[in-house]
């Protein structure tokens, strides 16, 4: 029953994030790590806020499905990307590249002990990633069974001045107004207690993970793992862990592949906009999943705070199930469960409605009971990051077991989950064909060039706009995506191509364009045929200097005898 309640809850995440990753692999050494400052002196039960969750968010508004959203200009996708971890705190006990080749173990076992193994979450098998080990916790501090908190850094508990942190770099994600764009996230999280290497009958030891109905931690560490796709759009999962907090930089990306112009997102609008900066988080769990003694083993988080809670608008979903039974979205912004002993804690997140059973009849590619637990979050500033926290509300069993957290796998889009979206987008496809195959090149470069046609004016300017390498191994063939034809305040865009000219060849170009449908952007064709130029010896050139020097002698004997028979004469 266990198991199949954690299939079920597998396909829906899997579905919505597009998940992915990873595999077996070895940390040297297998040292648990003792740390000097760790909170060992409580005596009773504490507890650290969780970030902005004393702080009401503002109310979601319902938009129905048939709602069109404004077009993102970020457009985060489902490519296999390259990252790798940049910086790291103090509180990182070690990291790793991880395969998809082979699968071993699973996060949910909690099998960190000088190891990391495989992702539970690995169904998708499509991307390599990245094994993030922090340090573990310490099970001779004071109260180290029954304590949340005991065994960690004081600092470590607090969002703010945590030292398990670290920085990824993505190499490519997607693009941002059709240019290709990466990205860096800074990562940090605060520790908890769920899960360890250990099995309940290990020792006569219970309540180390395995159950949660026991009512203590058992003796072990617990280390905090988090393991990421190296494709942004497929997201982190973690263990023991209790915050989750995370902010995203965008860059352009240079014709070399390294980061250019860093971006400023600064599209703020509404749902009615026709351009606007958001992001969106899908699938967010009820609150009923983890009040059992044997919760699903890892699902989507239950909540998510957005930077600055109370500068944002958040969108939530109403529709139809088979297009007939009326339903609404299960999002609420705060929780008290638990007989209030954490207090009222807030966020957008899944209520306590349970999921209903997945419903595929959906127009949208994705049940329509998914949607009741997505959220779509606008921030209401200009940013230089989408930045957010993610995590389970604090709770006990109801069997009355300490508290825990389970793992957690989660993701974000860039497009709200099941709407329309406006489609103010055009894209560009480049063709490349050759007569004459002397000498041609492996690629070529085209540059892009943007007209703005002004509202309320006769007035344009062409403007470069990007170039792109067109090349032989990609069989002469390059198309830019996802172009914006109008921005904000409604001023209109056009493109146009050029060739940067290759020596020894004309240029001419065609061009086709479709216009755009209900599930596909405008698109323009343009097809360059460069044809070879065969250049003939110029008169009075090198080529004809040997002709030229026999004219002359030609004429100088002409003369000579022409001179002679003169002479005769006379």
């Amino acid at each position: 029953m266990i198991m199949k309640k954690i299939i079920q809850k597998s396909k829906k995440i899997i579905a919505v994030v597009s998940m992915c990753l990873i595999c077996a692999t070895t940390f040297a050494g297998e040292a648990v790590m003792l740390n000097a400052d760790v909170n060992n002196s409580q005596k009773t039960e504490s507890i650290v806020n969780f970030a902005a969750n004393d702080i009401p968010v503002p109310d979601a508004t319902i938009v129905s499905t048939d709602k069109v959203f404004p077009y993102n200009r970020l457009q985060v996708k489902d490519i296999d990307g390259n990252a790798k971890i940049v910086e790291a705190g103090e509180g990182v006990r070690a990291y790793q590249d991880v395969s998809r080749e082979s699968m071993k173990g699973d996060v949910w076992n909690g099998t960190w002990n000088g190891a990391i193994k495989g992702i539970y979450a690995s169904f998708s098998n499509k991307y390599n990633g990245i094994a993030i080990q922090c340090k573990g916790s310490n099970p001779d501090a004071n109260n180290y069974k029954t304590d949340m908190n005991a065994g960690w850094k004081n600092k470590d508990l607090d969002l703010e001045t945590t030292t398990m942190n670290f920085k990824v770099k993505y190499f490519e994600v997607g693009t941002y107004d059709g240019k290709p764009v990466g990205a860096y996230a800074n990562i940090k999280v605060t520790p908890f207690k769920n899960r360890t290497s250990k099995n309940a009958t290990d020792i006569g030891n219970v309540g180390e993970g395995w159950n949660w109905g026991k009512n203590n931690y058992g003796p072990y560490s617990y280390y905090p793992t988090i393991q990421i796709s190296k494709s942004l759009y497929s997201g982190w999962v973690w263990q023991n862990v209790k915050e989750f907090h995370v902010d995203l930089e965008f860059y352009y990306l240079n014709t070399d592949g390294t980061f250019g112009e860093k971006i400023v997102l600064n599209d703020i609008g509404t749902v009615d906009s026709p351009v606007a900066d958001y992001y969106t988080i899908n699938s967010l769990n009820p609150a009923d999943v983890q009040e059992g003694e044997n919760p699903a083993a890892y699902y989507g988080p239950e909540y998510v705070v957005p930077q600055n809670p109370q500068n944002v608008k958040a969108y939530v979903y109403s529709g139809k199930f088979s297009n007939t039974i009326p339903w609404s979205s299960n999002i609420v912004g705060m929780y008290k469960g638990s007989g209030n002993r954490f207090g009222t804690q807030y966020g957008y997140n899944g209520g306590t409605n349970v999921w209903s059973g997945d419903i595929y009849d959906s127009t949208f590619g994705v049940p329509d009971n998914w949607l009741q637990n997505s959220v779509t979050i606008m921030p209401q500033s200009a940013s230089n990051a989408f930045s957010f926290t993610l995590g389970n509300f604090m709770r006990y069993p109801d069997n009355g077991g300490v508290p825990r957290t389970n793992q957690v796998w989660a993701s974000f889009s860039t497009t709200p989950l099941g709407s329309k979206i406006d489609r103010p987008l055009i894209d560009l496809n480049i063709y490349k064909k050759w007569k004459g195959t002397e000498q041609i090149p492996d690629s070529i470069e085209v540059e892009i060039y943007r007209t703005i046609k002004y509202k309320d004016s006769t007035e344009e300017k062409t403007e470069y706009f990007n170039t792109v390498t067109v090349k032989k191994e990609n069989g002469w063939k390059e198309s830019v995506e996802g172009l914006l034809t109008r921005d904000t305040i409604g001023n209109q865009f056009t493109y146009s191509v050029k060739e940067i000219s290759v020596a020894g060849f004309a240029s001419e170009f065609t061009s086709k364009t479709n216009q755009a449908t209900a599930t596909k952007n405008a698109s323009t064709t343009y097809t360059i045929t460069n044809t070879k130029i065969y250049e003939l010896p110029d008169a009075g050139g090198a080529g004809s200097e040997p002709f030229v020097k026999i004219g002359l002698i030609i004429m100088l004997c002409a003369v000579s005898v022409l001179v002679g028979c003169l002479q005769k004469i006379k």
